[in-house]
């Protein structure tokens, strides 16, 4: 094999392993930050014969899941047994559904909470109700940077494919 022939062997095996390497991370990214969505999890915080009440914590949180906690348990204070936001958390608009019953069957109700300016709170928004939902979306710019990361992926595989087809078609 002459030194030529081996360096575009070479060459060819990095332009077809280079693809498979990002999406691999790419993949293990998006685990990453999805692990503790990505699976069950039931939480239960609270002092034995302390009453208690069930909420759900959606989203950008480190550890989201149901928690049972007590009954006294506030937003802020759920939130920190999560383990806090995640870098990617939008504080101006928490997302609180609350379900109850109605003279005609269920209503929903869904309020906002701005934890970035806590002055502007009031301690009801703060207050948790049995079967509550907390929803911490993610923010514009970590979706923008989401959707470079793909773009990117996709340019690279493209400009790899071009090179391989590049150096076949010689």
């Amino acid at each position: 094999m002459t030194c030529s022939s081996l360096s575009r062997t070479i060459t060819l095996s990095l332009l077809l392993i280079t693809p498979l390497l990002l999406h691999a991370q790419i993949e293990s990214d998006i685990t990453s930050r999805m692990a503790g969505s990505a699976t069950a999890a039931y939480y239960y915080i609270a002092k034995p014969g302390e009453l208690t009440i069930n909420v759900n914590l959606w989203g950008q949180v480190r550890l989201p899941g149901r928690y049972e906690v007590a009954s006294k348990t506030d937003l802020i204070q759920l939130l920190s047994l999560a383990g806090g936001p995640t870098t990617a958390a939008k504080l101006s608009e928490v997302k609180v559904t609350r379900i109850f019953p109605t003279d005609s069957g269920l209503a929903r109700q869904d309020h906002y909470v701005n934890l970035e300016n806590l002055e502007g709170v009031t301690e009801e928004d703060m207050k948790l109700y049995p079967g509550d939902t907390i929803f911490f979306d993610t923010t514009a710019w970590a979706q923008v940077k989401d959707v470079l990361g793909v773009l990117a992926s996709v340019s690279t595989f493209s400009y790899s494919l071009y090179l391989l087809l590049t150096l076949v078609t010689k």
